[in-house]
Formats: C-alpha cells, sequence, structure tokens
C-alpha cells in the first residue's frame, strides 16, 4: 500500500487560515449549542471563560516576542472552545484558567490543533487527573 501525502486544503486553495479558524468556530458554535441543551448555562460560561484565557495567554506570548497583537488570529478561540468540551461540565473554573494558560503557554495555540492522535488522549488524561 502506498501512501502519498496531500497538502492542507487551505494550502491547495484560496482560503486562508482565517477562514479555516473561521469554519472551526462556527462548527464549534454548534457543539456548544447542544452542550447548553445537555449540561446548561454551565457549558458557555466555561467556553467563553477558556476563549478569553486562550486569547489573554496568545496576546502575552506575541506582545513578549515583540509583534504586533491581532485579533484577527481565531486560533486562540478555536483552542479556547475546545478545551473545556474535552472536560465535564461541573469542573472548577480554575482548572479551565490553569489548563487554559497551560498549554496555550507551553505549547501555543497552534500547534494544540496539529497536535497528532496519541497527544490528545494524552491531554484528556490531564484533564481528568486535573478535575479529581
Amino acid at each position: 500500500m502506498k501512501l502519498f501525502p496531500k497538502k492542507a486544503p487551505h494550502i491547495r486553495s484560496d482560503t486562508s487560515n482565517k477562514t479555516v479558524m473561521g469554519d472551526a468556530v462556527v462548527t464549534l458554535a454548534a457543539l456548544y449549542f447542544m452542550s447548553v441543551c445537555y449540561y446548561g448555562q454551565r457549558a458557555v460560561q466555561l467556553g467563553l471563560l477558556s476563549v478569553a484565557v486562550c486569547w489573554g495567554a496568545d496576546a502575552f506570548c506575541v506582545w513578549l516576542r515583540g509583534r504586533k497583537v491581532s485579533l484577527r488570529n481565531f486560533s486562540p478561540a478555536v483552542t479556547g472552545m475546545i478545551i473545556p468540551l474535552m472536560m465535564p461540565a461541573n469542573i472548577p473554573f480554575h482548572v479551565v484558567v490553569v489548563v487554559g494558560t497551560l498549554l496555550t503557554l507551553l505549547l501555543g495555540a497552534k500547534s494544540i490543533e496539529k497536535s497528532n492522535k496519541v497527544m490528545m488522549p494524552l491531554f484528556f488524561l490531564i484533564f481528568l487527573i486535573l478535575a479529581a
């Protein structure tokens, strides 16, 4: 069996990274709608807190590098929306703040979305240990 690697869709077409991340935000918003139906308003509160923390940590890293902080980068928003969806709805707010800050500062928002299939279950186990 021969495998032929291909480029990502946004590299082959005229769509930008902003468009791809915007589509991801819309898709994750649908997941948040379902989580509100199941778990109530707490799911949205966790999501908004996590997005704010990831965006703040990413802006801090960009500022430390001496670059201009741009709100057009949706990568921290995608990261912030994914983190609470992997956690139980009754998790304390401080766990979301700590995990979002550490993951964004240590790995960077763009690295989290690119992590392989081994890392995501590892992150899930870390979240479960922190929640206990």
